[in-house]
């Protein structure tokens, strides 16, 4: 399972579901889920602290 997942990832890292933002994502397969964060540039650390309480969230 978990190759496959991957192997997509690689290829194309939007291929998840998008989260609020287009660079926090979510793939679904069968009953579990695999959030991740998708680093175009650095400009992303600028804003995790922004969103941390929402990440904890859920992922809880």
């Amino acid at each position: 399972m978990g190759d496959k997942i991957e192997e997509q990832l690689v290829e194309n890292p939007y291929v998840g579901d998008p989260i609020r933002v287009p660079w926090f994502r979510e793939k679904k397969k069968d009953k579990y889920r695999i959030y991740y964060l998708i680093y175009d540039d650095n400009t992303i650390w600028l804003l995790l602290d922004h969103f941390q309480e929402e990440i904890r969230n859920l992922v809880k």
